[in-house]
């Protein structure tokens, strides 16, 4: 058993290290570095919501868009109480302006995270951009309070 405890306190020390890493690297806006080393975290420790959702980030500023959708649900799947699994998906989404699958994916993070206020004000935002792609000719006031949720994905 003690074995057993050693191994599993290495391994989380690496997980650890990489995630630092990553984080490095992802601040320094190395994409690729980043997701070498949160893909390096995630195989010491496949349980690693935090290392999906720093890595989807990272695709998703490289641009990877399927990448980071994948990573995202591959967090939510495993910590479905994670509100930033939530966000990296919709941001996915947001940037491939699928728009309708935002919403239901807002809808399935406020089932899990009811108070998160990111995705309550995305959810409205979301809402507002499919009113009106779907309602040009209506006047509405200017989107600058959609726009400013919107930017809250800017990682």
């Amino acid at each position: 058993m003690g074995k057993d405890t050693t191994m599993h306190s290495k391994n989380e020390a690496q997980v650890k290290r990489y995630l630092d890493m990553g984080n490095n690297a992802f601040r320094d806006e190395r994409w690729d570095d980043a997701i070498t080393y949160y893909t390096q975290a995630i195989s010491k420790g496949d349980k690693e919501y935090q290392c999906y959702s720093n890595r989807s980030a990272a695709y998703l500023k490289k641009g990877d868009l399927l990448e980071a959708l994948e990573d995202a649900g591959q967090c939510i799947s495993i910590k479905p109480n994670y509100h930033k699994g939530h966000i990296r998906r919709v941001a996915v989404y947001h940037q491939m302006e699928e728009y309708e699958d935002a919403i239901e994916a807002y809808k399935a993070g406020l089932e899990h995270c009811p108070n998160d206020k990111t995705l309550q004000k995305g959810l409205r935002a979301a809402q507002k951009k499919v009113h009106k792609l779907n309602h040009p000719q209506d006047e509405e006031p200017p989107e600058e309070e959609a726009e400013k949720v919107l930017k809250t994905f800017q990682f």
